[in-house]
């Protein structure tokens, strides 16, 4: 039997021509089979369990962005079929942090066929998954503001279309700059080595160091090490301390966090009671009062671009 090679892709980004995707998959896979699954609504999954069964899949491919990479993993966590994932959306920072800058099938030809497979972390808030980054506070407002704006203004989607990913970064500056980032969320931090209280303006926990192409917020962040890394930022000062720590990122230098922590698991419960709005993966993922967040070690055997584990 003919190997299968069986594309997801999200139709609903606006720049994935259907036919100029297909025609280039079945050109560069040309001693492949391969199957393809457009989706147009979030919950159109169910393909891939067929062919996580069949045994003539080689790689489910997903293309996409961080959005659609987030969607995937109720659903690909656990499989054994090998998943890719390539640059579709906006920051695509999954895709970036695997090693594929650029939707390019043959760099993914050659990775799959030198079996360039990783067994990766996944992060859990409560029951919603994410892979990249994930807090409360600046981030989520920022998360928020996007989305919220690219759905009801055409303008800003022009703008964000001109400037991409960096408009995360942009928006970020712009909340700390001109809107009130005094405000801080009262919480207590639960760790394996106890409980401690924080006013935080942004707490982030990052599982990939590298966001929206151009935020290192943890240069030793890794994808496969069984742990991520914790930072709260603006305890101490005012709004400027957070555009300092953000201007240190920026740099490629990593946040200047007031309280930083390696940890397999915390919990975060809101001190004033009021549900905490939470973001994974540029989505606000869930609104709750307390948050447990934990990794879950070796969750998604993945195609990446580099042939050395050790990277990761």
């Amino acid at each position: 039997m003919t190997e299968k090679i069986c594309f997801v892709i999200n139709m609903r980004t606006g720049k994935l021509p259907r036919s100029k995707l297909s025609d280039e998959d079945r050109r560069v896979f040309s001693n492949y089979s391969c199957d393809f699954l457009f989706l147009s609504q979030m919950d159109d999954w169910e393909q891939i369990y067929n062919w996580n069964s069949d045994p003539d899949v080689k790689a489910i491919v997903v293309i996409g962005g961080d959005g659609t990479a987030n969607a995937s993993l109720e659903h690909l966590i656990g499989m054994v079929t090998p998943i890719a994932y390539l640059p579709g959306g906006t920051a695509n920072d999954f895709a970036r942090a695997s090693g594929f800058e650029q939707l390019d099938f043959v760099a993914l030809k050659e990775s799959l066929e030198a079996n360039r497979i990783i067994e990766l972390d996944v992060m859990r808030a409560n029951e919603k998954y994410f892979l990249t980054s994930g807090g409360i506070g600046l981030g989520s407002d920022v998360s928020l503001a996007i989305n919220e704006s690219r759905q009801s203004s055409r303008l800003f989607r022009w703008v964000f279309s001109s400037f991409g990913a960096h408009m995360y970064g942009l928006m970020a500056l712009k909340k700390v700059i001109f809107d009130n980032r005094d405000r801080k969320f009262s919480i207590r931090l639960t760790t394996q080595h106890g409980a401690v209280d924080l006013k935080t303006s942004l707490l982030l926990s990052c599982n990939v160091g590298l966001i929206g192409k151009n935020l290192n917020l943890s240069p030793n962040s890794k994808m496969n090490d069984g742990k991520f890394e914790t930072f709260s930022v603006g305890e101490l000062g005012s709004k400027n301390s957070v555009l300092s720590s953000l201007i240190s990122a920026r740099r490629g230098l990593g946040l200047t966090a007031d309280t930083s922590f390696i940890e397999k698991k915390i919990v975060i419960d809101s001190l004033e009671g009021a549900d905490l709005a939470f973001f994974g993966d540029g989505e606000i993922l869930l609104h709750a009062a307390r948050i447990e967040l934990e990794v879950i070690p070796k969750a998604l055997r993945c195609i990446v671009r580099v042939a050395a584990p050790e990277e990761y």
